[in-house]
């Protein structure tokens, strides 16, 4: 087991270095991986709920049986994140690293698009690309604690948008 985990864990690493090849930040993909895993160990043990609420299910088994599992049934979530961590975690790292690269590529070509469209119109060279390398070298000029509380107050909207936009619907 000692061996299958070393071996697992150096498949992780090399995701790493795959990110690099494909000019992708590995934490990103690494973060969707695990929320993909969540997500889906979730739903199964929702399932899993729902399968064992049902009396036709429950009639196969003995009543010792089915207490036991209702019992144990509020672990079944880390069980079956635990398997998917264990089993395909890697590869879905791999589905993330060539989704972001997919991703920046297309971002790569709409702003070159863009700065092409823009320099036929107004005849300035790479508008938003400068636009965007300033952005970038202003924001990596402030203080460590100032830009984290930034990335962190944007994420509080974001998270606060996304709330108002689930309980805001009707």
């Amino acid at each position: 087991m000692t061996s299958y985990l070393r071996n697992y864990w150096k498949k992780i690493q090399d995701t790493r270095k795959f990110a690099r090849e494909k000019n992708s930040i590995w934490i990103l993909p690494v973060f969707d991986a695990l929320v993909i895993s969540v997500l889906f160990a979730w739903q199964l043990s929702i399932g899993t709920w729902m399968l064992l609420g049902n009396p036709s299910t429950t009639n196969m088994f003995s009543e010792s049986f089915i207490k036991f599992l209702w019992e144990s049934s509020t672990y079944f979530f880390l069980i079956y994140f635990g398997i998917l961590c264990l089993a395909v975690l890697d590869k879905l790292i791999v589905i993330f690293i060539h989704l972001h690269a997919f991703l920046n590529n297309l971002t790569y070509k709409a702003i070159n698009k863009i700065d092409m469209w823009l320099w036929r119109k107004t005849g300035k060279d790479s508008v938003i690309a400068t636009a965007m390398l300033r952005f970038q070298m202003k924001f990596q000029s402030l203080s460590l604690k100032k830009r984290r509380a930034i990335v962190l107050i944007a994420g509080m909207f974001l998270m606060l948008f996304y709330a108002h936009r689930l309980i805001g619907l009707q």
